[in-house]
């Protein structure tokens, strides 16, 4: 008979001894726990119940009969479910096991062994590179100098989404350069230097409209100044215009009174006065 609790089995066999003199009930119990390390622990218990007394002393044994045994076993699923829920490895332990064993085939050519647990990090950049110009450097440096290459080859990565417009010309192309330098060491610059080259070629475009547009307003800017100047103007020659037009009515008013004693001038009155005083007797 089988009986499971929790993570253990028990296995219960009812075993009838023919040749013991007591026709003694042995019961051997067999319980199997799964430690936390997987390994399974067995543990047997055999168990020989007493004959039973009866009232009057005499001990009562029980009728011999053929041995019986019955075994119940744990599904093979219920074993496959309970291994399944082991936890499961650490993506890291994966890593290590990488790092650790045999390099790939670019690594193989590099010029120092990797010792440092960095490595299970910053290998999650998809790169191949060789390091060779390390091959001239002191051989303590090369592995620092191939990490340090990494990180900043990913810094890179990550400044492409904080580049602001405002930003320094200089800043992408100190990042050009060191692209540059990555490369020689074997790194896959190409998508890096095509996205900072558009950015640049955005930026100066943009520096160019924006230095054009400048441009305009402060031709617009002298535009309103010299119409300003010319309606000042207009408005000086306006009243000049008014005040010439006033002398000339004024001129024209003079005119007229003069042309009129001109008129009164012209008569022949004092003349005929003249003529006929002249004549007159005495």
């Amino acid at each position: 008979m089988c009986r499971s609790k929790g993570n253990r089995k028990v296995n219960v066999s009812d075993d009838i001894h023919q040749e013991s003199p007591l026709g003694e009930h042995e019961i051997i119990i067999t319980q199997i726990r799964d430690s936390e390390d997987g390994t399974s622990h067995k543990r047997r218990k055999r168990r020989t119940p007493h004959a039973h007394d009866s009232e009057d002393g005499t001990s009562h044994q029980k009728k011999k009969r053929t041995p019986t045994k019955s075994v119940i076993t744990k599904p093979t699923g219920l074993l496959e479910e309970s291994s399944s829920l082991s936890p499961p490895d650490h993506p890291g332990n994966s890593l290590n096991q990488a790092s650790a064993g045999t390099p790939t085939d670019y690594q193989q050519d590099w010029p120092f062994i990797k010792r440092s647990p960095t490595w299970t990090t910053i290998e999650l950049y998809s790169q191949k590179p060789h390091f060779a110009p390390l091959k001239e450097i002191n051989e303590d440096y090369r592995e620092g100098l191939a990490i340090a290459h990494i990180i900043t080859f990913g810094n890179l990565v990550q400044r492409l989404s904080d580049f602001k417009l405002n930003d320094l010309v200089d800043m992408f192309n100190n990042s050009l350069a060191t692209l540059s330098e990555l490369e020689t060491h074997g790194f896959d610059v190409g998508p890096i230097r095509g996205r900072l080259n558009q950015l640049v070629s955005l930026k100066t475009k943009m520096f160019e409209q924006e230095a054009t547009r400048k441009e305009v307003e402060q031709k617009l800017e002298k535009c309103n100044h010299e119409k300003c100047m010319v309606e000042k103007e207009i408005d000086e020659l306006k009243e000049k215009t008014r005040v010439l037009q006033s002398k000339s009515e004024q001129i024209a008013t003079m005119q007229k009174a003069m042309a009129e004693e001109l008129t009164s001038l012209q008569t022949n009155d004092l003349v005929l006065d003249f003529e006929i005083l002249a004549t007159t007797p005495l």
